[in-house]
């Protein structure tokens, strides 16, 4: 359970942060952009809660699962953002996509460390 404040806040910072972009550039935001910080910060809590039941038990095993995470979060994240391309009109879906690919490489990179950090510990 010691993933859940970190995760909360970074979803927090992330949602501040795309909400100052998004200002800066003139785009509103809309429920889909909320809805892809949710999608992301859900998604990342669920991983790290079950990556850390690995963590203290065989360090090997963290490494397998993290990365077996990845393929799957990936492969995930390529049909919703191709849906996002097909469902909504065009102006509205790049930039909505270019949101999408900047957060998943946040939460990449966020995960990344927080389970390097973890696996440091065990």
């Amino acid at each position: 359970m010691r993933a859940v404040p970190p995760v909360l806040l970074f979803g927090l910072l992330m949602a501040l942060c795309l909400a100052v972009v998004l200002r800066f550039l003139g785009v509103p935001f809309t429920g889909w952009y909320a809805a892809l910080i949710g999608y992301f910060t859900i998604l990342t809590l669920a991983v790290h809660l079950w990556l850390e039941g690995a963590g203290g038990r065989d360090p090997k095993l963290l490494v397998r699962r993290f990365m077996t995470v990845l393929v799957i979060k990936m492969f995930v994240s390529v049909v919703v953002v191709a849906s996002i391309l097909a469902l909504l009109p065009g102006p509205s879906a790049v930039p909505l996509a270019v949101a999408f690919a900047a957060l998943y490489l946040a939460y990449l990179a966020f995960s990344t460390i927080r389970l390097m950090r973890l696996q440091a510990r065990s």
